[in-house]
Protein backbone atom coordinates (compact mmCIF):
# COMPACT_ATOMS: atom_id res chain seq x y z
CA UNK A 1 0.00 0.00 0.00
CA UNK A 2 2.82 2.40 0.90
CA UNK A 3 4.56 1.64 -2.41
CA UNK A 4 1.34 2.43 -4.28
CA UNK A 5 1.01 5.74 -2.42
CA UNK A 6 4.62 6.71 -3.19
CA UNK A 7 4.21 5.82 -6.85
CA UNK A 8 1.00 7.85 -7.08
CA UNK A 9 2.67 10.83 -5.36
CA UNK A 10 5.61 10.64 -7.78
CA UNK A 11 3.30 10.56 -10.80
CA UNK A 12 1.25 13.50 -9.52
CA UNK A 13 4.34 15.57 -8.75
CA UNK A 14 5.76 14.83 -12.18
CA UNK A 15 2.47 15.87 -13.74
CA UNK A 16 2.58 19.23 -11.91
CA UNK A 17 5.97 19.94 -13.45
CA UNK A 18 4.67 19.28 -16.93
CA UNK A 19 1.07 20.45 -16.49
CA UNK A 20 1.25 22.80 -19.47
CA UNK A 21 -0.33 21.75 -22.75
CA UNK A 22 1.93 20.08 -25.29
CA UNK A 23 3.09 22.37 -28.10
CA UNK A 24 1.30 22.29 -31.42
CA UNK A 25 4.47 23.18 -33.31
CA UNK A 26 7.15 20.57 -32.72
CA UNK A 27 10.51 21.58 -34.12
CA UNK A 28 10.77 25.14 -35.46
CA UNK A 29 13.71 26.84 -37.20
CA UNK A 30 15.37 30.01 -35.96
CA UNK A 31 16.23 31.05 -39.55
CA UNK A 32 14.06 30.93 -42.67
CA UNK A 33 13.84 33.04 -45.84
CA UNK A 34 17.05 34.85 -44.80
CA UNK A 35 15.33 36.00 -41.59
CA UNK A 36 16.92 35.05 -38.25
CA UNK A 37 15.18 35.17 -34.89
CA UNK A 38 17.53 35.30 -31.88
CA UNK A 39 16.62 35.57 -28.18
CA UNK A 40 19.01 36.22 -25.32
CA UNK A 41 20.67 32.93 -24.51
CA UNK A 42 20.43 33.03 -20.71
CA UNK A 43 18.53 34.94 -18.03
CA UNK A 44 17.92 34.61 -14.29
CA UNK A 45 14.43 33.90 -12.87
CA UNK A 46 14.31 37.43 -11.41
CA UNK A 47 14.64 39.25 -14.74
CA UNK A 48 11.58 41.02 -16.15
CA UNK A 49 12.00 40.10 -19.78
CA UNK A 50 13.93 38.38 -22.53
CA UNK A 51 15.30 40.54 -25.33
CA UNK A 52 15.05 39.20 -28.84
CA UNK A 53 16.04 40.28 -32.32
CA UNK A 54 14.63 39.74 -35.80
CA UNK A 55 17.46 40.08 -38.31
CA UNK A 56 16.58 40.40 -41.99
CA UNK A 57 19.50 39.38 -44.25
CA UNK A 58 17.20 38.96 -47.24
CA UNK A 59 16.34 41.20 -50.16
CA UNK A 60 12.69 41.77 -49.19
CA UNK A 61 11.07 43.36 -46.14
CA UNK A 62 9.68 41.05 -43.47
CA UNK A 63 6.70 41.81 -41.21
CA UNK A 64 6.30 40.86 -37.58
CA UNK A 65 2.91 40.82 -35.83
CA UNK A 66 4.11 41.85 -32.34
CA UNK A 67 2.82 38.63 -30.83
CA UNK A 68 4.77 35.76 -29.35
CA UNK A 69 4.39 32.49 -27.54
CA UNK A 70 6.57 30.94 -24.83
CA UNK A 71 7.19 27.24 -24.38
CA UNK A 72 9.21 25.24 -21.88
CA UNK A 73 11.06 22.02 -22.61
CA UNK A 74 9.90 19.28 -20.25
CA UNK A 75 11.42 15.82 -20.65
CA UNK A 76 12.27 16.48 -24.31
CA UNK A 77 8.80 17.84 -25.19
CA UNK A 78 7.85 21.49 -25.71
CA UNK A 79 4.99 22.66 -23.44
CA UNK A 80 3.03 25.92 -23.86
CA UNK A 81 3.40 28.43 -21.03
CA UNK A 82 0.03 30.20 -20.62
CA UNK A 83 -0.46 33.97 -20.35
CA UNK A 84 -2.30 35.66 -17.45
CA UNK A 85 -4.66 37.29 -19.94
CA UNK A 86 -4.58 36.06 -23.49
CA UNK A 87 -2.85 38.78 -25.51
CA UNK A 88 -5.15 40.63 -27.84
CA UNK A 89 -4.49 40.33 -31.57
CA UNK A 90 -1.70 42.65 -32.53
CA UNK A 91 -1.77 43.84 -36.10
CA UNK A 92 1.23 43.00 -38.26
CA UNK A 93 2.64 46.50 -37.99
CA UNK A 94 6.39 46.03 -37.61
CA UNK A 95 8.43 46.03 -40.78
CA UNK A 96 12.07 44.95 -40.87
CA UNK A 97 13.70 46.15 -44.08
CA UNK A 98 16.43 44.19 -45.87
CA UNK A 99 19.74 44.44 -44.03
CA UNK A 100 18.08 45.74 -40.84
CA UNK A 101 17.10 44.24 -37.49
CA UNK A 102 14.33 44.79 -34.96
CA UNK A 103 14.75 44.48 -31.19
CA UNK A 104 11.93 43.81 -28.74
CA UNK A 105 11.32 41.88 -25.52
CA UNK A 106 9.06 39.23 -24.06
CA UNK A 107 7.58 40.61 -20.85
CA UNK A 108 7.66 37.77 -18.35
CA UNK A 109 5.05 39.43 -16.12
CA UNK A 110 2.42 38.67 -18.80
CA UNK A 111 2.83 34.94 -18.22
CA UNK A 112 0.76 32.91 -15.80
CA UNK A 113 3.61 30.76 -14.46
CA UNK A 114 6.75 31.90 -12.69
CA UNK A 115 9.96 31.19 -14.54
CA UNK A 116 11.96 28.37 -13.02
CA UNK A 117 15.27 26.96 -14.15
CA UNK A 118 15.04 25.25 -17.52
CA UNK A 119 15.12 25.66 -21.27
CA UNK A 120 12.44 27.80 -22.90
CA UNK A 121 11.78 29.09 -26.38
CA UNK A 122 10.10 32.17 -27.80
CA UNK A 123 8.02 31.68 -30.95
CA UNK A 124 7.15 34.52 -33.34
CA UNK A 125 5.12 34.68 -36.53
CA UNK A 126 6.53 36.63 -39.45
CA UNK A 127 5.52 37.13 -43.08
CA UNK A 128 7.13 38.33 -46.27
CA UNK A 129 4.04 40.42 -47.09
CA UNK A 130 1.77 42.31 -44.73
CA UNK A 131 -1.64 41.09 -45.95
CA UNK A 132 -1.03 37.56 -47.20
CA UNK A 133 -1.00 34.04 -45.94
CA UNK A 134 2.77 33.76 -46.48
CA UNK A 135 3.47 33.42 -42.78
CA UNK A 136 6.26 31.45 -41.22
CA UNK A 137 7.14 30.77 -37.61
CA UNK A 138 10.55 31.10 -36.02
CA UNK A 139 11.72 30.02 -32.58
CA UNK A 140 14.73 30.79 -30.42
CA UNK A 141 15.69 29.05 -27.21
CA UNK A 142 16.90 30.62 -23.98
CA UNK A 143 17.82 29.20 -20.60
CA UNK A 144 16.63 30.33 -17.19
CA UNK A 145 19.27 29.61 -14.58
CA UNK A 146 19.65 30.60 -10.95
CA UNK A 147 23.41 30.22 -10.95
Amino acid sequence: MMRYFLLLAFVLLGGCQSGFATSDYGSLPHTKNDVTFQAESEISPSEQGVRFYIINAGEEAVYYDMGYEIEKEVDGTWKSVPFEDKPSFRERDRKVNPGESFESAVLLEELEAAFKDGVYRVIVTTAMERDTEKEFMLASEFEVTSS
